[in-house]
């Protein structure tokens, strides 16, 4: 342990949890978000496809 800290209590605080937002609260990707997870799987798909074609 830290002697810093040694013999120093700090009180503990309980916070609530947050409500996970149900599929109408979530908010909509923005534009740019989803356009990057368009062209990241679209890139994904090109990679599969030339690894299969390669082991073919």
């Amino acid at each position: 342990m830290d002697e810093r800290h040694a013999g120093q209590t700090r009180p503990v605080t309980q916070r609530a949890l947050a409500a996970v937002p149900t599929e109408g609260e979530r908010p909509r990707p923005r534009w740019r978000e989803a356009v990057g997870a368009a062209v990241l799987l679209s890139v994904v798909d090109t990679v599969r496809e030339q690894e299969s074609a390669a082991s073919a």
